[in-house]
């Protein structure tokens, strides 16, 4: 996806700029540049979201900065970042959780997977790039962090655990489609249930970050579990929700019970998943 987004925005950079040389480029294009964007349409007709475009317009900015910097042309082109308000309901309700781990027809890989996620707010590719060691804790490298800062998450037996069996079944064929499997899964599992079609397995990181932020009520905590390289980012996203705690306890009932009989630092797992020696663990 990355790379359709990649050829996406070249071409719709060669459309505007024309057959040009790329020291012939300047900001007059720069209007046209951003009409054409905010007008792109998928091939079915769809249009782009705004995190979408935002991205076209970074890469087309890397690309000005690229040739900027080797003083191939001799102004500085940029792109202005729309700011995007994240939708309403970003993170994975305590009912909706229950559901998709609960389904039927739901293999218990998955189930243990998508608790991992809501319980330690990793990024999808995270546990399968991260190193283990022999104290419970994922080693994130610089390279495989989103933010390029390496960083380490302290796991419970059950998370390590969890996170070798997805580790052991990624070995078997090392691919991108491998570790996509859990949000296609994940996206899946939602549309058979009627979960709103917006919601997808990166809004179990949304409920880990609001369950911690209540919980604890340290965003500086919550912004170092997340591996966010500015505290800015965590508040942008999160500090918001302080001021809804209603909305918070409604859609987190769990919260709301240990909010009433005095925090105690235990798991927030209202759905236990378990395995025994007839369940399949590596499952396609």
């Amino acid at each position: 996806s990355q790379w359709e987004t990649n050829k996406t925005a070249f071409k719709v950079l060669l459309e505007v700029s024309g057959n040009i040389l790329v020291r012939d480029l300047s900001d007059k294009m720069l209007d046209k540049l951003c009409e054409a964007i905010d007008n792109l349409t998928k091939k079915n007709g769809e249009a782009y979201k705004e995190n979408s475009k935002n991205q076209i317009r970074k890469n087309n900015n890397t690309f000005f900065k690229f040739h900027l910097d080797r003083k191939y042309i001799d102004i500085a082109l940029k792109l202005s970042i729309a700011t995007v308000t994240d939708a309403e309901d970003v993170y994975i309700t305590e009912s909706e959780f229950n559901s998709i781990v609960g389904y039927k027809d739901l293999k218990v890989r998955y189930a243990r997977a998508f608790t991992m996620y809501r319980d330690t707010g990793l990024r999808l590719s995270e546990p399968f790039y991260g190193t283990l060691d022999n104290n419970n804790y994922l080693l994130i490298p610089a390279n495989k962090s989103k933010g390029k800062r390496a960083f380490t998450r302290e796991l419970t037996q059950e998370q390590v655990d969890t996170i070798r069996m997805m580790q052991k079944h990624y070995k078997e064929n090392e691919t991108i489609h491998r570790i996509k499997q859990y949000s296609k899964t994940f996206k899946r599992v939602c549309k058979r249930l009627n979960i709103n079609e917006s919601k997808h397995l990166h809004c179990l990181r949304h409920s880990f970050a609001v369950i911690d932020l209540f919980r604890h009520n340290d965003i500086y905590r919550t912004s170092r579990l997340l591996g966010h390289s500015k505290i800015s980012t965590t508040e942008q996203k999160y500090l918001r929700f302080q001021y809804a705690p209603s909305r918070i306890y409604g859609d987190f009932p769990t919260l709301l019970k240990q909010a009433k009989k005095g925090y105690t630092p235990t798991e927030y797992t209202p759905t236990k998943i378990s395995v025994n020696e007839n369940t399949p663990k590596y499952e396609a």
